[in-house]
């Protein structure tokens, strides 16, 4: 399939990816990787290491307490609640160093930053602050009414990147999706 020129980026659309550019670039200095942690996210983040080998990788989780406002609703004191938080940080920042661990090369320049948030609002900001020249990120399947409820993470940050956004084939959607 012939790229499509879009203003001055290349963009091709694949039955299951949609990428931006279509070539690696190693002249890529700061990568950011928006993780959900499900099925995949190890794959995702050798891919971004293979086609920016020379980058700075920021892998960027935006994390949640499962059911929080039950928790709260049910009465559990607050500082439970935080300790659950703290939890769930050291979890996913664990996480994130086992991928980058498994790296060809280990964990060198991985960088983990895990902030409880929105998963687009977070992956956004880092990407602007860290002055990313490309955005890796995964799109899971979601049913149609999903789509119309809740929309799609990877749309709107494809959408409000700053950068080049990677986007390589489509995972199937898991309870850990944002």
């Amino acid at each position: 399939m012939e790229p499509i020129r879009l203003q001055h980026e290349n963009i091709a659309i694949h039955p299951a990816a949609v990428m931006k550019p279509l070539m690696p670039n190693p002249q890529y200095r700061n990568v950011v990787v928006a993780l959900d942690l499900g099925p995949g996210s190890e794959a995702l983040l050798a891919a971004a290491a293979a086609v920016a080998p020379s980058a700075r990788i920021t892998a960027v989780h935006a994390y949640d307490v499962p059911h929080e406002g039950m928790l709260r609703r049910a009465g559990v004191p607050s500082p439970e609640i935080h300790r659950h938080r703290g939890d769930a940080l050291a979890a996913a920042v664990e996480r994130i160093d086992e991928m980058a661990s498994a790296l060809p090369g280990g964990a060198r320049g991985v960088v983990a930053l895990v902030q409880r948030a929105d998963p687009v609002r977070l992956v956004l900001d880092a990407a602007r602050s860290l002055k990313a020249d490309l955005v890796v990120l995964a799109s899971r399947r979601r049913s149609v009414v999903e789509r119309l409820l809740v929309g799609s993470v990877s749309r709107r940050i494809i959408a409000g990147a700053p950068c080049d956004v990677l986007v390589p084939p489509l995972l199937p959607r898991t309870r850990a999706a944002s």
